[in-house]
């Protein structure tokens, strides 16, 4: 039994928008956009995908992620690691490495400048994780906040949050 033909979605009837984008150091990236499938939903919500290590967004479970996130009203934003895609040729002396965690950065931003009044949901699949946040869970960068006095803005509440992370089933700050 083949399990990758039986999660497989082609996605090939559904509208995908490849954005190319030229860095400053020559490198090519590109990311897809998928567009929502049921627009029902009142909130809009871009779902940011970075896929693990040598992955694209033809990679068979980011194709099956994908599926189900438009069918529940959500558009999504995929990452393609620079020398993943066969298609795009790598333009600069680099190829994707953990290291730089611009790729994503450079995503973010243009997907900000495109739909201001989205709210950004950001997941990272296994070693795509590194790049949605740092070894602490901690996520920082610079975001553009609509003006919240004009009518048709989003409204958000600022301040700071403090959460903590625990293996603890009593959520103990010493291990048991």
């Amino acid at each position: 039994m083949n399990w990758g033909s039986i999660f497989y979605h082609p996605l090939f009837s559904l509208q995908i928008e490849r954005v190319y984008l030229s860095l400053q150091d020559g490198t090519t990236l590109t990311y897809d956009v998928y567009q929502p499938v049921d627009n029902s939903y009142e909130d809009e919500i871009t779902v940011a995908i970075c896929p693990g290590i040598g992955n694209s967004s033809e990679s068979v479970y980011i194709r099956t992620f994908v599926h189900w996130a438009q069918y529940h009203g959500y558009r999504c934003a995929v990452l393609n690691h620079v020398g993943a895609l066969h298609s795009v040729p790598v333009t600069a002396p680099r190829i994707f490495s953990y290291g730089n965690t611009n790729d994503y950065g450079e995503m973010m931003s243009t997907l900000i400048d495109k739909y201001p009044n989205t709210k950004i949901v950001c997941v990272g699949f296994s070693l795509g994780g590194n790049l949605v946040t740092d070894a602490n869970g901690a996520v920082s960068g610079t975001f553009a906040i609509p003006d919240s006095t004009v009518e048709t803005n989003p409204r958000w509440r600022t301040g700071q949050r403090i959460f903590r992370l625990t293996s603890s089933s009593t959520n103990s700050t010493t291990d048991v």
